[in-house]
């Protein structure tokens, strides 16, 4: 594993990114490895093409890339690209599973489409969030898009759905009126989402 900081400029592939209590000012890419992030902040990114604080690529199914990437107790907020205000996630591994719980993404713009959070992935749950104002001219707050599963049978179990859970969704019509979450339906995966709080103000 790989621990990373503010002062990160290369990070390497095939192995699990750690990165714990960190202020990050500029741009993480992670490309063939596997993200751990607590309790980090990024503020005021600017990415002139995808995910203002966090880009993703995983490509191929990798099986030393399965497992669950993890992003907890963590703020994105002001941070500005074209694609995915805050977070790309592009994944083409079927066995990939993230899991966001108790963050913040707040303020985050997305300039052409994709909103505050752009995933191109199967599975992911956010638990206790907060999406305050995101902008995008789609999908605000979270943009999905599921992957084609290569073959069911090839999945230990599929039980875990799209999720949305104990979250907050603020939203001023002042500043945006686009749809919050925009997600294109897939048989295979279901959408749960239950006991979150929608607040929407002129």
């Amino acid at each position: 594993s790989t621990q990373i900081s503010n002062d990160s400029n290369s990070i390497p592939q095939n192995t699990d990114i750690y990165g714990c209590n960190v202020e990050f000012n500029h741009q993480i890419r992670i490309e063939q490895s596997r993200l751990l992030l607590y309790s980090c902040v990024f503020e005021k990114i600017n990415d002139q093409q995808k995910g203002g604080a966090i880009n993703i690529q995983i490509q191929g199914q990798i099986s030393s890339l399965k497992g669950d990437y993890i992003m907890k107790y963590c703020i994105i907020r002001q941070c500005k690209a074209k694609w995915g205000g805050a977070l790309m996630i592009n994944v083409r591994n079927q066995y990939v599973r993230f899991r966001f719980t108790n963050s913040t993404f707040e303020d985050n713009v997305a300039e052409f489409q994709d909103g505050a959070i752009y995933a191109s992935l199967n599975y992911p749950i956010f638990d206790c969030y907060k999406f305050i104002n995101n902008i995008a001219p789609s999908g605000a707050d979270i943009y999905l898009l599921p992957l084609d599963v290569v073959n069911l049978d090839d999945l230990d179990t599929v039980e875990e759905d799209f999720t949305i859970t104990n979250s907050i969704f603020e939203r001023s019509l002042f500043n945006d009126n686009s749809n919050s979450i925009f997600y294109i339906y897939d048989s295979f995966l279901d959408f749960t989402f239950s006991n979150n709080i929608v607040n929407i103000s002129n």
